[in-house]
């Protein structure tokens, strides 16, 4: 791997970790499998991670035909996004 693409997904990576926000989940994730044993906790938070990784593949894949299809440009869906973290 070069080192432009090891920098790219560095910032891809702490760019999704920023906006997936798992440490505000944690403590919902462990009131939730309070009194679970492990084996069933594990198999949640796989299950979870799994889905998460398929969202993001699916929206890698897709996201930029559906943004033009509705006429909207990658510029406006950060702007968007930047104010509803701004207000949030």
């Amino acid at each position: 791997m070069t080192p432009e693409v090891t920098t790219q997904l560095g910032k891809l990576f702490a760019l999704l970790f920023m906006l997936m926000g798992p440490i505000a989940t944690m403590p919902i994730f462990a009131m939730l499998t309070q009194g679970a044993d492990a084996r069933l906790t594990r198999q949640i938070a796989l299950r979870a991670c799994l889905f998460a990784a398929i969202a993001v593949v699916v929206a890698a894949l897709f996201g930029y035909g559906v943004l033009t299809g509705w006429g909207a440009s990658p510029a406006s869906l950060i702007i968007a996004a930047g104010l509803l973290l701004l207000l949030s």
